[in-house]
């Protein structure tokens, strides 16, 4: 597949990954796309990557279910994943900002249920 931009186009504040799997932690884009200015997080599993990749690891940091922390005004908390039994460090990710909440699935299977209530 065509690169549709490339790194050096892009200016983030923080890269998140919901675990390590290669089509949620791309590990061409991954090192290219973290600056000085920019964070990684990641679930647990994403740890061993980012050693093997080099990444400072001043510049991570690691979610496990029911952790949260916030990153320039938006609070990021890790839920619970259901990714199957090779996967357990896999999580779900709920940004909250400016009041709004925005759930990002990862790889979560349809039968987890849980509760978003404030």
């Amino acid at each position: 597949m065509p690169m549709l931009v490339s790194p050096q186009e892009m200016e983030l504040d923080v890269l998140i990954a919901t675990h390590a799997h290669y089509n949620h932690f791309d590990v061409d884009s991954v090192p290219a796309l973290l600056d000085s200015q920019c964070k990684f997080i990641g679930a647990k599993d994403c740890r061993h990557e980012c050693e093997r990749l080099g990444i400072d690891p001043a510049q991570t940091q690691f979610l496990s279910p029911g952790e949260s922390l916030c990153v320039k005004d938006v609070l990021i908390s890790a839920v619970k994943c259901d990714h199957g039994s090779d996967t357990p460090d896999a999580v779900g990710l709920l940004l909250e900002i400016s009041g709004k909440r925005t759930y990002i699935t990862g790889d979560t299977s349809y039968r987890l249920i849980f509760s978003m209530k404030k």
